[in-house]
Order: structure tokens, then C-alpha cells, then sequence
């Protein structure tokens, strides 16, 4: 991954014209050399380079990788049997989820989980709560719940969500959604008593340095050619064409833009998006209109740099996001899109790794 050219560009290009090999004797640079000096300098060819070294400001922006990594995200509790779901909540109600969690309680076995020793007076209101989402899954597959300020216990500012994922199995997840902290009950639950929890997302994240100390830059067109022997589609594609779509103005979605590369293969479609950008439209203080700090050329998209959340004198690092997930055709009623059993999520995480060894070629 080079790093671009630089101040010492001219300098290191002439220091190297002649070059040092075995047995101490020196020649001109060849082919070789050409183009290691290239790579390392981040020019795309000698001529290129050349160029640059009679007029500096003739160079064309160039996206530089940084990094490239990758991510899964999960959610919800993957539970079999009515008694493992009414003892999931039970155990919410002790604070295994993290709000009062019994640090000095030795860890039991969770499987089943009717085997954790219960306090009947604490887990009543957790009990009632199991006896609501039964009787209502008679007549549905799925349930939720939300409990505000003056409930029990650890229900206070909780949301609970169930659903039936295969009849015949009792197969369900349960999911648990606490304020200020989102599911990291579910996160520390499922760590504490090493449950199995669904898998919602693989991400590869595509880390590019900074075009300068205000902007990022976005090149899609490298990126969609390195997807091209994943994406028989992509080929039809052009970089040109993501920009314009990551452009489009759409003031009725808080979410950020995303172009979508579907794929029938694994049942999974992807999506290339952005993170850690600064925002895009912004108020002019001499109007009541809409600043747009965005910009394209060709297959290149420029704009803010985001300020750190906690340093607001250092910037994020931007990010292009591909990211994979099951077709929504194949979501439980009431859930987004999830993926349950060992070896589909292997098979997703394993698509993924394959995006970002690709990604690290370019």
C-alpha cells in the first residue's frame, strides 16, 4: 500500500539513480526499480512519476489504503425450549445481563438453563413476563415488549423481542435491548453462559488515508475491479456510476447512502457504503439553503473529514464499508435479516475474507 507522493519525492528519486547490488557494484535502475519507486511513492506508472517530477501539480488525487479489516455483528439469544426461555429471563431479572451483575456468584452451567438456582421473589415479575410472551406466540410468531420507568428490577427502560424460528424445533431468539447500552446485556448473557447468538452482519472495513488535512477521497472504480471475480455483476458497473448513487439526495433517510451488489449465490446481497465522514449537507449562514460539501469526479468522491466524537482537534480516519447480509426474503417476522445456524454464518464470515484479502490488494 504506497503512500502517495510527497515533499521528498524529488529528493529520494534523484538519491536513488543508482542504486547498490551484490558485491558492491552499482548500475542504472531498471524495470525492477521502476516499479518499486513507483509503488512506494504511490504513482500508477514511471510516466506518471516523471511527470510529476517537472510539475508537481500536475499529480492526480489517488485513494491510499490504510488498513483494511473486518467486522461481524450479532444480536439476539438462540435459545431451544420454552423452559431455556423462561429461564433466560429469570436470569435477566438476577442482573446477568450487566446492570447489578453477581460478580461473586460462580458461574453455572446454562445449559439447560433451568439449572441456575432462582430466587422466586426477584424473578416473579420476570415469570409474568415469560406467561405474556407464551400466551401471545398461540396466535403469533413473534413478540415484543417495551417496560419504561417503574417496573422491576432490572425490566426498567428494557425492550424484549421474541421470535419463533422454527415451529417444530422450538427454536427462538430472544432478544434484549436495555437504555444507554443497547444489547450488551444480550453480549454479556451469551459470554457469561457461552450461548450461541445470530449472526447479522459481516462487514469488511476499507480504511483511506486522508486526501488532505480537511477531505477524504473515495475511489470506487479499484475497489469494484478487485470485486469483479466475487461480483459477476459488478463488471457491468462503473465507479462513476457508485458515486452518482452515494450522491443522490435523499433528505427522508437519516441513514447513510449505500449501493447494493446482490449476489443469489450464498442467498446474501452487499452493500458498499461509507462511515466516519464528516456530514454532508451543512446550513449557509447567509441563507436558509443547504451547503453540499460533497463532490465528484468520475469514479472519485471528495468531502469532510469527521471530527473525533471525544477530540474534536483530531480527525477520524474514513472508511468505505462493504458489508454482507442475509436477503431479507429470508427474515423471521418482526427481525432484520439474521442468520442462525454454524455453518451459514461460517460461510458469510469466509465470503467476507475473501472481500478484504481482495480489498488489501489495492
Amino acid at each position: 500500500m504506497g503512500t502517495g507522493p510527497h515533499k521528498t519525492a524529488r529528493a529520494f528519486y534523484r538519491a536513488a539513480q543508482y542504486i547498490p547490488f551484490v558485491g558492491g557494484h552499482y548500475a542504472k535502475p531498471g524495470k525492477w526499480w521502476d516499479r518499486h519507486l513507483n509503488k512506494r511513492l504511490g504513482f500508477e506508472s514511471t510516466s506518471q512519476r516523471l511527470e510529476y517530477l517537472r510539475d508537481p501539480s500536475s499529480i492526480i488525487p489517488r485513494m491510499q489504503i490504510k488498513n483494511v479489516t473486518t467486522h461481524q455483528g450479532y444480536k439476539y439469544l438462540l435459545l431451544f425450549g420454552w423452559k431455556n426461555i423462561k429461564s433466560a429471563l429469570r436470569a435477566y431479572a438476577l442482573g446477568y445481563g450487566g446492570k447489578v451483575f453477581p460478580k461473586d456468584q460462580p458461574k453455572q452451567d446454562f445449559s439447560p438453563l433451568g439449572s441456575l438456582t432462582f430466587n422466586e421473589e426477584i424473578t416473579s415479575f420476570a415469570d409474568r413476563i415469560f406467561l405474556d410472551a407464551k400466551r401471545a406466540m398461540l396466535e403469533s410468531n413473534y413478540w415484543a415488549r417495551g417496560y419504561e420507568f417503574g417496573f422491576p428490577g432490572t425490566f426498567a427502560k428494557t425492550v424484549l423481542k421474541l421470535s419463533r424460528l422454527d415451529f417444530a424445533k422450538e427454536f427462538f431468539a430472544l432478544g434484549i435491548s436495555a437504555a444507554e447500552v443497547g444489547s450488551i446485556p444480550e453480549q454479556k448473557m451469551a459470554k457469561y453462559f457461552d450461548l450461541p447468538r445470530a449472526l447479522m452482519v459481516s462487514s469488511v472495513i476499507v480504511e483511506a488515508e486522508p486526501y488532505s488535512e480537511t477531505e477524504f477521497i473515495f475511489d470506487f472504480e479499484p475497489i469494484l475491479r478487485k470485486l469483479n471475480p466475487i461480483y459477476i455483476r459488478v463488471k457491468n458497473i462503473t465507479g462513476e456510476e457508485v458515486v452518482r448513487r452515494l450522491m443522490a439526495r435523499d433528505f427522508s433517510s437519516s441513514k447513510p447512502p449505500s449501493f447494493e451488489v446482490w449476489t443469489d449465490r450464498f442467498n446474501l446481497h452487499t452493500t458498499i457504503g461509507l462511515a466516519d465522514v464528516g456530514e454532508r449537507f451543512t446550513p449557509d449562514p447567509g441563507s436558509d439553503n443547504l451547503v453540499d460539501n460533497w463532490r465528484q469526479d468520475g469514479s472519485k468522491l471528495f468531502g469532510p473529514l469527521k471530527p473525533a466524537r471525544y477530540d474534536k482537534t483530531r480527525m477520524e480516519t474514513p472508511k468505505v464499508v462493504i458489508s454482507t447480509r442475509p436477503l431479507p426474503r429470508t427474515s423471521p417476522l418482526g427481525l432484520e435479516p439474521l442468520v442462525t445456524y454454524a455453518g451459514q454464518k461460517e460461510q458469510i464470515i469466509k465470503f467476507s475474507n475473501i472481500i478484504a484479502e481482495a480489498m488489501r490488494q489495492l
